[in-house]
C-alpha cells in the first residue's frame, strides 16, 4: 500500500497527508489502482482497508482530525471470489500424464508441480535456480513480499530437479503458463 501511495503521489505531484485523504482522493486513488495498475476489486479493497486502518489509528492518537474516510462513500470494496484448488488425486493425475510427445507441456507441468509442492507463487517458482537448492531445502527471497523463505524439498520436487539435472527449464510468461495449464487440464 505504501509503495502504491508513493507512486500515486509522484504521478499527481501532490503530497498525501492525513488532511488530503478525502472522497476526492478516494475516487482518484481507486481509479488509479483499477485502471492504471489493473488490480482486482478485492486487492483495491485491501489497500483502502489499510488506509482506513492507518487513519483510524492516527485519529485515536490525536494526530488526525480529518474524518472523511469514515463517510459511507469511502468504502472498502469487495466481491465474492471462487477458491479454486486441486485435490491431491488431481495433482497426482497431472503428475502421471505421459507428456513425452509434448515437451512444452511437460516443462510447464513440472514447474507447476513445483509450485504445488512448495506453495511458492509463479513469480518465485518460475525463477528457481541451482543456487536456491541447498541441503534438502529451497531458499528464496519472495518477489511479492521480499521475505526470505526456507522450504523443505518434497520428494516429488526432488525428482523434478533431478530430471532437469539441477537446472530447471526456463519458464515462460505467467499468462502462457496459465494457457498451457488449461490445456493440461
Amino acid at each position: 500500500t505504501y509503495k502504491h501511495l508513493l507512486n500515486f503521489q509522484t504521478l499527481h505531484n501532490k503530497p498525501i497527508t492525513f488532511a488530503s485523504i478525502n472522497l476526492e482522493f478516494y475516487e482518484y486513488y481507486t481509479e488509479y489502482l483499477i485502471k492504471t495498475l489493473k488490480l482486482s476489486t478485492n486487492t483495491v479493497g485491501k489497500h483502502i482497508q489499510i488506509i482506513k486502518l492507518i487513519m483510524n489509528e492516527a485519529t485515536e492518537r490525536g494526530i488526525n482530525t480529518n474524518l472523511s474516510y469514515k463517510g459511507k462513500r469511502f468504502t472498502t470494496v469487495r466481491e465474492n471470489s471462487d477458491s479454486i484448488y486441486l485435490t491431491q488425486d488431481e495433482i497426482d493425475q497431472i503428475s502421471q500424464l505421459d507428456l513425452s510427445n509434448d515437451l512444452k507441456l511437460d516443462k510447464v507441468r513440472d514447474l507447476f508441480l513445483i509450485g504445488c509442492y512448495t506453495g511458492l507463487r509463479y513469480s518465485d517458482y518460475s525463477v528457481l535456480e541451482p543456487k536456491h537448492f541447498s541441503k534438502g531445502f529451497i531458499e528464496i527471497k519472495q518477489t511479492k513480499t521480499g521475505s526470505n523463505v526456507v522450504i523443505p524439498i518434497h520428494w516429488k520436487v526432488k525428482q523434478i530437479i533431478e530430471k532437469y539435472k539441477n537446472q530447471l527449464p526456463k519458464s515462460i510468461s505467467n499468462q502462457k503458463t496459465n494457457e498451457y495449464l488449461k490445456e493440461l487440464g
